[in-house]
């Protein structure tokens, strides 16, 4: 919870509570996403060499947290927060002067 709620105000710069359940949920989906794609990555490795090398264990999960972490910025992105940006964009606050 704490990251998605440090990427939406870090790194997307959404604030406010609207949506906010929407966003804890989809960014326990996109963790879980995270998590599949990296114990698949490793089991798919141990079924074609069981006894692999503790350098190649290493080398696939590294490929693997890169792509997720890539796929979880895109799905952040586009389907978590890409609503609430192009809301903002539109209706911008108002800035006091």
């Amino acid at each position: 919870m704490a990251n998605t709620a440090a990427n939406r105000r870090l790194t997307f710069g959404v604030r406010g509570r609207q949506a906010l359940l929407r966003h804890h949920v989809g960014g326990l989906a996109m963790f879980a996403l995270q998590l599949a794609m990296t114990d698949a990555a490793l089991a798919l490795l141990h079924s074609a060499d069981p006894h692999s090398a503790r350098a190649l264990e290493l080398t696939v999960l590294l490929v693997a947290s890169f792509c997720a972490t890539a796929t979880r910025y895109v799905g952040m992105s586009t389907l978590l927060f890409g609503a609430s940006r192009t809301q903002r964009q539109h209706h911008p606050v108002p800035t006091q002067r």
